[in-house]
């Protein structure tokens, strides 16, 4: 859900500061990381719709 908030705060031209704080606001210690944020917030501007992870090669992660 916070990649889908980061991508809407994109979109109304706010700054990555701005994002960061009101995401840690709301999310607190359950928010990804600022460096996962920002790399994500990078690849909104950059005009990336999706925001679910890649692919990812390799074998699927099991649970036991």
């Amino acid at each position: 859900m916070e990649r889908v908030n980061l991508k809407f705060r994109v979109k109304l031209g706010k700054t990555f500061t701005e994002a960061y704080a009101m995401l840690k606001e709301v999310y607190g210690n359950e928010c990804l990381s600022r460096t996962q944020l920002f790399e994500w917030f990078k690849w909104f501007k950059e005009g990336r719709e999706m925001t679910e992870d890649d692919p990812r090669p390799g074998r699927p992660t099991t649970l036991l």
